[in-house]
């Protein structure tokens, strides 16, 4: 019995058998990304799902966007920018007043900035994290999540980069995160400019998966409510609906419907995730105004996560 048991299990896990168990996912997240409601709402977009040896299944869907088209990708910057930063610290781990920048805890609950002199008009990181005692963290308000850039523009002028251009601190991701990938900056705001194709952000992902980068081993750690329905009392400003909670730089999609994915949506619907137990990525992209275009491209790209996870499309 345990040797029949044994040959069922090598039988399962040979050659032939995995790759028909990625050829089933594929054709599955495919239909999904097709046919599924939430996805065709958004019209056209390009999906990409993979692991970290590369791409596994995806494509356009519509004629707008491919892996190789440039797209603002606002909040999913915040992720990049995580990554960066723990690579920066040079193998240390983040400190308790850096852990509470990176995860929005760290006291800009009650602050007022000007956003254009940032997005617009600053000319390097400092410019941008110094806009006057308005944006002063309050120690009383430190542990409270509240939605927003200053915690990395913050942390940003504490680790050295005050002096950073556009230009110069496209050059600092390119030697800490790698010379493959490819980010260029749209505005200095860390949490919401850069401009990136949704080939090179695979990339990235690929190399968080693969261990490349810290950021592999800091997913989901340091994570604080960011549900204002459930902690109403520790959240001051928070864009999802959601019962997630937000770690270092992205969210983790943990409330009771979700898989526990993380992620870090953008504003005009760039929705980067890698799954919960790390071993792969995904990412819908496409750049579009509006207020609900983060929410609509996460909807489909949930979609698309089950249906490659599940190997069962999702209608």
């Amino acid at each position: 019995m345990k040797r029949l048991a044994l040959i069922l299990l090598l039988l399962a896990l040979s050659p032939c058998a995995l790759a028909d168990d990625i050829a089933a996912r594929r054709q599955a997240a495919e239909q999904t990304a097709r046919h599924n409601a939430k996805c065709a709402a958004i019209g056209d977009f390009y999906w990409e799902i993979g692991d970290k040896t590369g791409r596994l299944a995806g494509g356009s869907i519509g004629s707008a966007y491919g892996a190789n088209t440039s797209l603002r990708i606002y909040s999913a910057s915040k992720l990049v920018f995580g990554a960066y930063a723990l690579e920066k610290m040079a193998g240390k781990a983040p400190d308790e007043h850096q852990v509470h920048l990176l995860n929005m805890t760290g006291g800009y609950a009650h602050t007022e900035r000007d956003f254009l002199a940032c997005s617009w008009f600053a000319r390097n990181i400092a410019a941008c994290a110094e806009e006057g005692k308005a944006n002063e963290p309050d120690p009383a308000d430190v542990g409270i999540f509240s939605y927003g850039s200053q915690g990395d523009e913050r942390l940003a002028v504490e680790l050295g980069l005050g002096d950073k251009t556009k230009k110069t601190m496209a050059a600092e991701y390119k030697k800490y995160l790698g010379d493959d990938l490819d980010f260029t900056f749209h505005s200095l705001q860390l949490a919401s400019g850069l401009k990136s194709t949704p080939g090179n952000y695979a990339r990235f992902l690929r190399k968080i998966l693969s261990g490349q980068l810290r950021m592999k081993e800091y997913l989901g750690t340091h994570a604080v409510c960011a549900s204002k329905k459930a902690c109403p009392a520790k959240v001051a400003l928070t864009p999802t609906p959601y019962d997630w909670h937000y770690s270092l730089n992205h969210w983790v999609e943990d409330d009771k419907d979700g898989d526990g994915a993380f992620s870090s949506a953008g504003l005009q619907g760039f929705y980067p995730w890698i799954s919960a137990d790390k071993t792969a990525y995904g990412l819908v992209a496409r750049q579009v105004f509006g207020t609900r275009s983060w929410a609509e491209s996460a909807w489909c790209g949930m979609a698309i996560r089950k249906a490659w996870t599940t190997g069962k499309a999702v209608n």
